[in-house]
């Protein structure tokens, strides 16, 4: 459990440094892509603007060491909030992950401890700004723009296209220091969104891989995430399962910590769950 709670950390750290094929109809259904902006168009139509995601996940966490399982909610605020609850046992949380536009938090609830920090510190040795929003858009398999809040039709003059099987590939143009890599299916669907980034230890390489691609609502969601991070010290992967996804329910989300924990820095927290 310490693994995967590290790995977590490690995965979110990075990013602020440097089911069943469903039948559908209608604005759902497959469509064979013929150009590149008509590819794009569609992209955007499968992932309408949303308020608010949350689901119960299954979280897998594998190294060189081994892997580690458990079970988890993930709550997402657009523009807001980003939570991930460790529940591994008959829902009682051991630990917590919270990302806002601003700040890094975490509690462990087993030692007692909790982390409060600003991001702005992390984001000094970013090559580019990946705010809130992308990350949202990372763990939901939405395309984005680093650094922007939305995408629109618009942007699309600020992609490069190149056919990719029965999908497309599209890359976003004049990007330094870290490069972004979208692939779709032939429903112009994302399933995959790859990024590399040059550190002062070398290259990192992030890969989010989404499968079981599943409409609910007007919403196309992943059923299945594979996250590869490699570069780092160990290679690290991470799958996550979606399960019972719920859209534009939440209006705030709790973060209150007991009085008697102690507040520590995430390096220290680190430490801890190395041991």
């Amino acid at each position: 459990m310490k693994r995967f709670l590290t790995g977590c950390l490690v995965l979110i750290m990075l990013l602020f440094t440097g089911c069943k094929s469903s039948k559908t109809t209608g604005s759902l259904e497959q469509k064979e892509i013929n150009s590149e902006k008509s590819c794009f168009s569609e992209l955007l139509a499968n992932y309408p603007g949303y308020d608010s995601f949350s689901a119960k996940i299954s979280l897998s966490l594998a190294t060189s060491s081994g892997t580690v399982s458990t079970k988890a909610n993930v709550r997402i605020i657009r523009d807001k909030v980003l939570q991930i609850s460790v529940q591994p046992f008959a829902g009682i949380e051991i630990a917590r992950i919270r990302v806002t536009p601003d700040s890094l938090f975490a509690v462990d609830r087993i030692n007692g401890y909790y982390v409060a920090e600003s991001l702005a510190d992390y984001r000094k040795s970013l090559p580019v700004d990946i705010n809130l929003v992308s990350l949202q858009a990372l763990f939901l398999g939405r395309p984005f723009i680093s650094g922007q809040d939305d995408i629109s039709i618009k942007d699309f003059r600020y992609f490069s296209f190149s056919r990719a099987g029965q999908g497309w590939s599209f890359v976003p143009v004049n990007e330094e220091g870290i490069s972004f890599r979208f692939t779709t299916d032939s429903g112009c669907r994302l399933e995959q969104t790859e990024i590399n980034a040059e550190t002062g230890s070398g290259n990192v390489r992030l890969n989010w891989a989404y499968s079981l691609l599943t409409p609910s609502d007007r919403w196309w969601y992943p059923g299945k995430v594979r996250i590869d991070a490699q570069g780092l010290s160990k290679n690290i992967q991470i799958n996550i399962g979606y399960n019972s996804p719920k859209w534009n329910s939440l209006q705030k989300i709790d973060f209150s910590v007991p009085s008697q924990y102690r507040r520590i820095k995430m390096t220290d927290l680190f430490k801890i769950f190395l041991k």
